[in-house]
Order: C-alpha cells, then sequence, then structure tokens
C-alpha cells in the first residue's frame, strides 16, 4: 500500500486529498508530498484533532507539519469528535479506501486492505465527503508550527524517534 499511495501522489497532476486519522509517515511518502506541492498539485491532508484517541502518533504528525506546509502542504484538524476516515482521492479521478492509515505502521506491519477505484463518479463523491470534513476542521497554518513551544517541540521529536513503531 505504501508503494501505491507513494506512485499515486508522485503522479497526480492537480490535486491529492488525504484522509487519515494518523499521519506518521517515512521519508518517501513526505518526499513525494513535499515534490507534488512543489509541482503546483494541491497537497490536503485531514487527520484527526485533539483530543486523539492516541497522543503520540498526534504529537509525532505534529513534526512533519513544518516542512510539508513550507512546501505548500494544506494541514487541517478535524474538529468534531475523532475522525476515523482512510482514504486518498488523486485529481478527482482515481481514490483508494480500506483500513490503511497514512502512517509506518499501516505501511510496514499490519495487514491492512484498500480497494482502489478507477471512477470519477466515486472519486467525486470522496472529494465531497472531505470538503464537508474540512468545513468542520481547524486549519493548522506555518505560524502555529513556529510558535510552539519548546517543551511541545522536544516532547514531538523526542516521540518521533519511535515513529517506525507508531
Amino acid at each position: 500500500l505504501k508503494d501505491l499511495y507513494f506512485n499515486l501522489i508522485t503522479n497526480a497532476n492537480e490535486e491529492v486529498l488525504i484522509a487519515s486519522p494518523y499521519f506518521v509517515i517515512d521519508d518517501s511518502i513526505q518526499q513525494a508530498l513535499v515534490t507534488a506541492a512543489l509541482a503546483g498539485v494541491r497537497v490536503i491532508v485531514l487527520m484527526a484533532g485533539a483530543p486523539p484517541d492516541k497522543w503520540v502518533p498526534f504529537w509525532v504528525a505534529h513534526t512533519y507539519y513544518e516542512h510539508l506546509i513550507e512546501a505548500g502542504v494544506e494541514f487541517y484538524q478535524y474538529q468534531k469528535g475523532f475522525y476515523h476516515s482512510k482514504f486518498l482521492v488523486i485529481d478527482s479521478k482515481i481514490a483508494t479506501i480500506g483500513t490503511c492509515n497514512m502512517d509506518m505502521r499501516s505501511f510496514e506491519l499490519h495487514y491492512e486492505i484498500n480497494a482502489v477505484i478507477y471512477d470519477s463518479a466515486k472519486a467525486e463523491t470522496l472529494v465531497r465527503t472531505i470538503t464537508e470534513d474540512i468545513s468542520n476542521s481547524r486549519k493548522i497554518g506555518l505560524e502555529e508550527c513556529e510558535n510552539l513551544g519548546f517543551i511541545q517541540k522536544l516532547r514531538n521529536s523526542i516521540f518521533r524517534i519511535v515513529a517506525p513503531l507508531l
């Protein structure tokens, strides 16, 4: 599934929409997202907001924000309860939906399963879903990343060391 996500992201021409409760990625997915955003592809990540069901992955996700936001990736945290959707939509044409989170455990350890949908009408349904969910979300800005306190940055960075286990 990591290879699928990487391939879809790197082949996007217009838009990458990611919905996942968790966001703990490896270097290859991070570089794919940065490259897409720098190439003018709109990249949106919608994930769980506070309070999450698991604090450590939530804190680790914060360590990715600044670099990705600087490249043009948009991050949103869902505010109306725990966000558990897991899908990816590329250019409103191709989608994948299933059990896979946007995290290393799903990519490397768990036996996840996703369907890949090559149907624009069904992909558009997911686009409408994420658009509605974003309307109930809070956008994470670069200023918020830069103004995070020293203790929070230290805590997040320490937990990032164990990111491959999350």
